[in-house]
């Protein structure tokens, strides 16, 4: 069987006070916490920006618009899906967390968040 894998990443060289902004693929990302103190999964550290394209019917000009949500919003809204599988690097395996509000992702290790929809950008306080 062979599977078409896309990959590509954040952008690093993030300022001091700035969200690291990762895009979201529709469908199953991979993603890992590279810093040094644990990612929390929760609304104060983790939003989410939806954005999408307004065309004018009568006229030439476009404007791309975007939404920023808590994790929880994005999640209630259906954008994205209400669990996430963390790596478990002693089972070499991933374990599902029902609940994604509140779960710390620990220093170096890879997850799995899935979503529903295209134009979303994952926005992580520091």
């Amino acid at each position: 069987m062979l599977v078409k894998v896309t990959v590509t990443s954040a952008k690093a060289g993030l300022k001091s006070g700035h969200d690291l902004e990762i895009q979201l693929n529709q469908g199953l990302n991979m993603l890992g916490n590279p810093s040094t103190t644990p990612l929390l999964w929760d609304d104060d550290h983790v939003r989410v920006r939806i954005h999408w394209i307004s065309k004018k019917w009568f006229g030439l000009k476009k404007r791309v618009k975007n939404k920023v949500v808590p994790l929880s919003q994005a999640i209630a809204e259906g954008w994205l899906k209400d669990k996430i599988a963390l790596w478990d690097p002693s089972a070499a395996s991933y374990y599902y967390v029902d609940d994604n509000v509140g779960q710390l992702v620990p220093v170096g290790q890879g997850f799995l968040l899935a979503a529903n929809r295209g134009n979303l950008t994952l926005l992580i306080r520091p």
